[in-house]
């Protein structure tokens, strides 16, 4: 066996070949992965179906469980209601696993009302991905989404 046909691989690629293609598919694989975890994202949250135009729209963004549906709200925004229709933006957003919920605060007193004996919401509501859930709120996994680029996303009343 002479020297060239030791360097040949199957299909006539030779070991020069092979490693050229697996070194381009390695720095394919690492700029993708470095696209993905961009920290200066944004986020544009349509909020649609408002009926009554005014009072405050409480919109809170939350990358974990514990936080989902806590007083607590480390990413959240106070908008104006203003029309039926209304775009709430977060700006230098870091990849990663998000849910938003938010509520129309009608009369601006800084919290959601509840209703009769088993305390239900008597403000409109959301939550990211639009889940139906009849008895209680939706679970946290129903209301995650990927960010992973520039993105608007819509949610109903």
């Amino acid at each position: 066996m002479d020297a060239q046909s030791c360097n040949r691989l199957q299909d006539g690629f030779t070991i020069k070949d092979y490693s050229m293609s697996r070194l381009t598919f390695i720095l394919v694989i690492l700029c993708h992965l470095a696209a993905g975890q961009s920290n200066d994202l944004t986020l544009v949250i349509q909020v649609r179906d408002i009926e009554q135009p005014f009072g405050t729209m409480r919109c809170c963004l939350v990358q974990e469980k514990g936080e989902y549906l806590s007083s607590r709200c480390d990413i959240g925004q106070y908008v104006d209601v203003t029309s039926e229709v209304l775009e709430i933006q977060f700006d230098g957003l870091p990849s990663g696993t998000y849910c938003v919920t938010l509520y129309h605060d009608q009369d601006n007193n800084h919290k959601l009302n509840t209703d009769g004996p088993f305390g239900l919401p008597s403000e409109p509501y959301g939550f990211s991905n639009n889940p139906r859930s009849w008895f209680g709120p939706p679970k946290y996994k129903a209301c995650t989404f990927e960010l992973m680029w520039d993105r608007v996303i819509e949610i109903d009343l």
